[in-house]
Formats: C-alpha cells, structure tokens, sequence
C-alpha cells in the first residue's frame, strides 16, 4: 500500500479547501448578480455569467496568497 508524504497530503488539503472556496464564491457572485428586486433570477444576468464562465481565464494564480494580493488590488 502506497502512502502519501505529509506535504502531498496537506497540499491535497490545500487544494481542495480552494476548491470550495472557490465553488462558494462563484455560487454568491451568481446569487448576488442574478436577482431582480423581488429576489428572482434574470435570465439575461444567468446567461451572462454563464458565459463569462466559459471564456478562458484572464489571469492564472500561482504561488500562496496571489488570489488575495489580486483581490486586495481590486
């Protein structure tokens, strides 16, 4: 049986955590753009994210903590 280095591991967990976080924010983005006043979603706003999100990325995050000193910038 084949065991996973500490390192290995903890980057795994690192990875994965992002990996929610990311999910987590993309899905409050989506909430906050997509509703009207009455709290629906508009289809225009859905379709627009939507296919923000199929472009290809802008700019790649490399390194810890690239991600927060780009969104500290904004």
């Amino acid at each position: 049986m084949k065991t996973l280095a500490p390192t290995k591991i903890s980057k795994t967990n690192e990875v994965s955590q992002l990996r929610r976080e990311v999910s987590a924010l993309r899905s409050l983005v989506i909430g906050i753009a997509g509703k009207d006043k009455e709290g629906n979603y508009r289809p225009a706003a859905v379709q627009e994210i939507i296919e923000a999100s199929l472009e290809p990325a802008t700019r790649r995050y490399a390194g810890k903590g690239s991600l927060l000193k780009h969104l500290k910038k904004v």
